[in-house]
């Protein structure tokens, strides 16, 4: 049986934290997120009241930083610039040198039809490199997966070259990113590709 991999901190204003680990004990991913996700996987179940405040991520992003870097930044979005927007819904991403944050964002109508954008939750996803001898592959689906010290990967699309051609005994060298230690199979990338955005 694997042990539990993440630790969850309640947060005064209806949040929880939760903190991911990796095989190595280091931290894979911290979420910031609304109390009610952890009974549901349905925002209609997370009251409207329910959100953060600029200082709040700051305060976050500050944190993980201290508890593991998060590398210089490279793209830093503000919503709703520089966010992909889906009605209300605003997903952005920032990028740094060792990891991913991303926020989610609603818009809310306010009087007078001006509107408002509220943060709701944050996802700082650090990324690990992953190098070594392939121990085992197997087809899940459309995908082919490769165990690598003890942990199995597969590429973020069907398809993707290295996982496709290596065979047991191959080395490989792979991103991977918020890969905690009890997962059933992570998303990584060739070495040389960059951070994805979280999904959703």
């Amino acid at each position: 049986m694997v042990p539990p991999n993440d630790i969850i901190y309640s947060h005064p204003s209806g949040y929880v934290i939760e903190l991911n680990f990796a095989a190595d004990g280091s931290i894979a991913a911290l979420l910031f997120r609304p109390e009610a996700l952890l009974y549901s996987d349905d925002w209609n179940d997370v009251p409207n009241t329910v959100a953060l405040s600029d200082t709040e991520m700051q305060s976050f992003v500050t944190s993980a930083n201290a508890l593991q870097p998060l590398g210089t930044a490279r793209e830093i979005s503000r919503a709703p610039q520089g966010c992909f927007q889906s009605g209300p819904n605003l997903y952005c991403a920032d990028s740094y040198e060792l990891a991913s944050v991303s926020h989610y964002h609603v818009e809310r109508g306010e009087r007078k039809h001006k509107t408002e954008v509220v943060l709701r939750d944050i996802a700082i996803i650090y990324s690990h490199s992953v190098t070594g001898v392939v121990e085992d592959v197997r087809e899940e689906g459309s995908q082919r997966q490769l165990k690598v010290d003890g942990q199995w990967y597969h590429g973020e699309k069907p398809g993707v070259e290295i996982f496709e051609k290596a065979q047991v005994g191959s080395v490989v060298r792979l991103i991977t990113y918020g890969c905690a230690a009890n997962a059933k199979a992570c998303i990584a990338n060739p070495e040389q590709l960059t951070s994805p955005e979280r999904k959703r």
